[in-house]
C-alpha cells in the first residue's frame, strides 16, 4: 500500500526557518523534502527528525534554487519517492546588506536570481507534482 502521508518540498531547510520546518511537518505526520545546497546539514537535520519521528520520512535532497537542472532534479527525486507533493515552502533565500550606493548590480541580480526567480522557478516545477497528487486524491467521475 503506498504511503498516505502528505509531502511538503522545503527549500532552504539547511538552516534558520527550513529546519525548523523540518522537525514541524514531521512531528505533523508529514513527508519531508529537505532542499538546500548543503547536503551534509540536511542528511544531519533528517536523521534527527526520523529519531523522534520514526513513521515519517525526511529526504534530503541537494538544490540550489538558482538552478534550473537542480530545481528539476529535486523534483524528479520526489515524484520517484513520493509520486506526487502536497506542498510547497519557498523557504530559500539570501540577504543583500548596505546601502544601495555600495551594492553592486551583480550583488543585486544573485540576490534576486535567488529569493524572486527562485521561488517562481520552484513554484513553476513543483505545480505539476502538486496537480498530479491532487487528481489522484480527488479523481473525477
Amino acid at each position: 500500500m503506498a504511503d498516505s502521508r502528505p509531502v511538503v518540498f522545503v527549500t532552504g531547510a539547511s538552516a534558520g526557518i527550513g529546519a525548523a520546518c523540518i522537525g514541524t511537518f514531521a512531528r505533523a505526520g508529514w513527508n519531508v523534502v529537505a532542499a538546500a545546497r548543503r547536503v551534509e546539514r540536511l542528511e544531519r537535520l533528517a536523521k534527527e527528525a526520523c529519531a523522534e519521528t520514526p513513521s515519517v520520512e525526511v529526504l534530503p535532497v541537494a538544490c540550489d534554487v538558482t538552478d534550473d537542472d537542480s530545481v528539476k532534479a529535486a523534483l524528479e527525486a520526489i515524484k520517484a519517492r513520493f509520486g506526487g507533493l502536497d506542498a510547497l515552502i519557498n523557504n530559500a533565500g539570501v540577504g543583500t546588506y548596505g546601502c544601495v550606493a555600495d551594492t553592486s548590480l551583480d550583488e543585486f541580480r544573485s540576490n534576486m536570481e535567488t529569493n524572486y526567480f527562485g521561488v517562481f522557478r520552484c513554484t513553476q516545477a513543483a505545480l505539476p507534482l502538486g496537480r498530479q497528487r491532487n487528481a489522484m486524491a480527488h479523481p473525477s467521475s
